[in-house]
C-alpha cells in the first residue's frame, strides 16, 4: 500500500466533493441493514479521515477506525474531538502485518480492498474478526482497465472486484453474501478522456 501517498494527502483528502458524496452513500448502505439489527460495536478497516464512520456514528455505541496511515488517523482524529465523539476509537494498524484481537458486530471497508496485497488474507482476518451474525460490507471497484489510479501508483494496486470473486471470498471464509450491487458511479479524466467508474457494494453475513 502507498503509506507515504496517503500521509502526504490526508490533510487535503476532503477537500474533493466526491469523495465525501461516496462515503455518504456507502453509510447509507450499511445503515440500512444494521439499523434493524440491534448491533452495538463496529469496526472501519481502512477509515482514511473516519468519513463512513461519522455518517454511521448514531448506529452503533462502539467504533473502531482503523487505518494503516498515520496521516489518515491524525486526521480522523482531529475530527473525533473537534466533534466531541466520545465513542470512536482510532487506531493505526495493517492487517496484513498484524492482528488485531476483538470482535465485532459490524465491519466495513470502503475503497481500502484494492490497495491490499493479499486481499483473501485481510478478508480472512476480518470474518475471524467478527461475531456469530455480524455483517461485514465492502465497497470498492467493479473490475476497470488500470485507469482509475495515477502511474506508477496503479501497479500497486488490484483492478476492482467481480461478485464471483467476492462470492467465493465470502464463502471461503464462513460468509453468506447478502448482496452484491452497484450503488455509486465516479467519473475520472484521464490522458483527456472521461470516464466513469463502477463502485459495487457487498455484505455478508457470519454464518459460523
Amino acid at each position: 500500500m502507498c503509506l507515504n501517498l496517503f500521509n502526504q494527502k490526508a490533510k487535503a483528502w476532503d477537500k474533493k466533493p466526491n469523495r465525501l458524496v461516496l462515503a455518504e452513500k456507502f453509510a447509507k448502505c450499511i445503515r440500512q441493514s444494521v439499523v434493524k439489527q440491534g448491533f452495538s460495536t463496529a469496526f472501519e478497516y481502512g477509515c482514511g479521515t473516519g468519513n463512513v464512520s461519522l455518517y454511521l456514528q448514531d448506529c452503533f455505541d462502539k467504533v473502531v477506525l482503523a487505518d494503516s496511515s498515520i496521516g489518515m488517523i491524525d486526521e480522523a482524529q482531529r475530527k473525533i474531538e473537534a466533534q466531541n465523539i466520545q465513542h470512536f476509537y482510532p487506531k493505526l494498524l495493517d492487517l496484513e502485518k498484524e492482528d488485531y484481537p476483538y470482535s465485532f458486530d459490524a465491519i466495513y471497508t470502503l475503497m481500502t480492498l484494492h490497495h491490499v496485497k493479499d486481499v483473501s488474507y485481510v478478508i480472512r482476518k476480518l470474518s475471524k474478526m467478527l461475531n456469530l451474525g455480524g455483517m461485514l460490507f465492502i465497497g470498492d471497484l467493479v473490475p476497470e482497465d488500470g485507469d482509475f489510479h495515477s502511474y506508477p501508483e496503479n501497479q500497486e494496486v488490484h483492478y476492482g472486484f467481480n461478485k464471483s470473486f467476492i462470492d467465493d471470498l465470502f464463502k471461503q471464509n464462513n460468509l453468506k453474501t447478502i448482496k452484491y450491487h452497484v450503488f455509486h458511479e465516479i467519473t475520472k479524466e484521464h490522458t483527456g478522456i472521461s470516464k466513469v467508474y463502477p463502485i459495487f457494494t457487498a455484505n455478508a453475513i457470519k454464518i459460523q
